[in-house]
């Protein structure tokens, strides 16, 4: 994790997680030197499962913000259905 450190690092831990622990995703965070930024996500279980459109926005606004906005404006434009899966309209298919 340490050699991650010059890369922007985003960690997106559920508090409802039942296979690992918030303490997983706070260790991972203190094995990257405390680099980069660590959002515990209430009602969020492991994966996908509880992902929602807003967290979707965040996630792509903090790429952005990180990014110096190089990501581009269609980021936001392909992000499907976020019910579960993550999806783009280009594919249909599951990212």
């Amino acid at each position: 994790m340490h050699r991650v450190a010059p890369t922007p690092l985003l960690l997106v831990h559920g508090d409802d997680d039942h296979y690992f622990g918030t303490e997983h995703a706070a260790a991972l965070h203190r094995a990257a030197g405390g680099h980069g930024e660590l959002w515990i996500e209430h009602g969020m279980a492991h994966g996908a499962t509880g992902t929602s459109p807003a967290l979707v926005h965040r996630i792509v606004g903090w790429a952005r913000q990180v990014t110096g906005d190089t990501i581009g404006d269609t980021i936001g434009d392909t992000i499907g259905d976020v019910d579960g899966d993550i999806t783009t309209e280009q594919d249909g298919e599951a990212a």
